[in-house]
């Protein structure tokens, strides 16, 4: 879902928002 929604966002933006995700996923997954 996550990665679909990066697509949308600018590169500018979908690096950043990339790293916030990875961050947002771990805090799920613990």
């Amino acid at each position: 879902m996550f990665r679909e929604e990066s697509r949308s966002v600018p590169v500018e933006e979908g690096e950043v928002y990339d790293v916030t995700i990875q961050d947002i996923a771990r805090q799920g997954d613990g």
